[in-house]
């Protein structure tokens, strides 16, 4: 043991002990953190491809994407880290759902228009 290292554990916070890097160099271990981030990864990317515009087919591929990554999500034993991430998910489907709408009324809008057109040329 390191004569540098003063432990005082007895009856000291867990929490300490357990972040002291005699003992660990974090409490999440690197499997988590890496999932983490890869969920955390694969949302940006999708909210990168939102932000260059994309196509509807992609779109909904990228929702059922969202809803898997949501899915992981529930597994954390961490409630804020949970919490933030599915917020985060729900904000880019959100945004996803949105443009799809606005997309579908558009896309009715002007088949609405082309029948109105033809009804005024019968007329």
């Amino acid at each position: 043991m390191d004569d540098d290292i003063d432990l005082k554990t007895f009856g000291a916070n867990i929490h300490s002990i357990l972040r002291n890097s005699f003992f660990m160099e974090s409490t999440v271990g690197e499997y988590a953190k890496r999932t983490i981030s890869g969920i955390i990864d694969e949302v940006k990317q999708i909210e990168e491809f939102l932000d260059t515009g994309s196509n509807n087919q992609k779109k909904l591929q990228n929702k059922s994407k969202l809803l898997e990554l949501k899915k992981m999500c529930d597994c954390f034993g961490d409630s804020i880290v949970k919490s933030t991430l599915i917020n985060y998910i729900d904000e880019i489907y959100g945004r996803i759902q949105f443009e799809l709408s606005v997309e579908v009324g558009d896309e009715l809008q002007y088949h609405i228009e082309q029948v109105e057109q033809l009804s005024a040329r019968k007329e």
